[in-house]
């Protein structure tokens, strides 16, 4: 966990409400989305919390991982 002051690592952001939209969107638990992005459903939490940055690379996963199922859902529907 990083505290106020705390330099964070690069390559991070934080963007808690942003992953918390998009898990929501598909449907997870915090514990799913750990076990996609390879994370502990704690580090999740602290992530959704903003208590916590997440990397840049596992939020763009995530991003797709949405994008993806949208365009199945599209594509059932047709």
């Amino acid at each position: 966990v990083y505290h106020l002051g705390m330099a964070k690592p690069a390559n991070t952001v934080y963007a808690g409400a942003e992953v918390a939209r998009l898990r929501e969107r598909l449907g997870w638990t915090q514990r799913a989305l750990g076990e996609f992005l390879g994370l502990h459903h704690d580090s999740i939490s602290n992530i959704e919390g903003e208590r916590k940055p997440i990397r840049t690379g596992l939020l763009e996963l995530l991003r797709r991982e949405v994008r993806a199922t949208r365009r199945k859902s599209k594509k059932a529907l047709a």
